[in-house]
């Protein structure tokens, strides 16, 4: 599938729901995914003059050649209606990261701490990012295999809360919750290939992305991608765990962990409505009644632990300003 301008629009009303923000930063790796995602926001911005956009390259520093190729990106992008940024990772004094044996977690983590430093100094409250139903997928195994709940099985929302470390910068306080976007979340690695194709979009190959032996993640790709189409063949032992069948099994995780979301959901708004619950902030305390009403038999206790991780962090998958 192609993803045209009306795909892309289409996609980004359905995400925002016609309230689009005034200002957009997008991560901007080279990637075919993240080149895509940035030329459809450029192009979006020229037909309606949507919103500013902020590209934000991170220059994680594990090559040598990673410097030249961020320059190299800025070169694609110099002409397209946005400001780009490239952000050098710092680690700490003495340390190389190619010697980290957790690089994969600790890059994670400053490079959020990256977009989010450049989002809170601008003002900006959505990134997007070219996650597609391919790296859900990857997702889904790397949490089968650390014994994840229903709910991170589910994987990524369209629209989520941005990770960041604890010590967030000062503007921080200022400000709603920087949210991750993800408008390419129906989409196959496939269908952003030819698409980029069709459009003759220059993107940059990162050689570390087949390196098997440095990411979990790597690897997982690796397995899916080439180790199962070749052994999930008819009749193999390896026929209920081919590409097909894990996505219909995350795909079941998905609606069971959403129909519990959803009830989360409208227990808070009854709760909020009639006004059931009540706060002492100098005590440290808060009160909920729960008429009854709100208990279910079968999903009462699940649905209150997902109501209480939803008010404590505040992770709505709706987008707010």
């Amino acid at each position: 599938m192609i993803i045209n301008d009306t795909l892309f629009e289409h996609g980004l009303n359905s995400l925002f729901r016609s309230r689009l923000p005034t200002k957009v930063a997008v991560a901007l790796s080279g990637g075919p995914d993240s080149m895509l995602l940035t030329w459809l926001l450029h192009k979006h911005k020229i037909n309606h003059n949507a919103f500013d956009i902020y590209a934000i390259t991170i220059d994680h520093k594990y090559r040598r050649e990673s410097r030249r190729e961020a320059l190299r990106v800025h070169d694609y992008v110099k002409n397209w209606e946005l400001k780009h940024i490239i952000k050098e990772l710092d680690y700490d004094e003495g340390t190389d990261p190619t010697s980290l044996k957790n690089f994969e977690e600790v890059a994670r983590t400053k490079r959020y701490e990256a977009f989010a430093e450049v989002c809170y100094q601008e003002s900006i409250p959505a990134i997007f990012v070219g996650h597609h139903k391919d790296d859900q997928l990857e997702t889904f195994i790397q949490r089968l295999q650390g014994n994840s709940t229903i709910f991170g099985l589910a994987g990524t929302r369209r629209i989520s809360a941005l990770p960041v470390a604890k010590d967030l910068p000062p503007q921080a306080d200022n400000h709603p919750q920087l949210r991750v976007v993800r408008p390419f979340y129906n989409y196959d690695k496939q269908d952003i290939f030819d698409t980029c194709a069709v459009n003759d979009l220059q993107f940059v190959n990162d050689p570390t992305n087949l390196d098997i032996n440095l990411t979990r993640r790597n690897y997982l790709r690796h397995m899916i991608g080439d180790i199962l189409p070749e052994k999930a063949k008819p009749n193999s032992p390896y026929e209920i765990i081919d590409r097909p069948s894990l996505e219909q099994s995350h795909a079941s995780c998905l609606e069971f962990a959403t129909l519990f979301e959803e009830k989360a959901h409208n227990l808070s708004m009854y709760l909020q409505e009639n006004n059931l619950i009540e706060t002492y902030p100098s005590m440290g305390s808060m009160k909920i009644e729960f008429p009854r009403v709100c208990f279910d038999p079968e999903t009462t206790v699940v649905t209150f632990a997902r109501w209480q991780v939803r008010n404590i962090q505040n992770d709505h998958d709706e987008f707010s300003v």
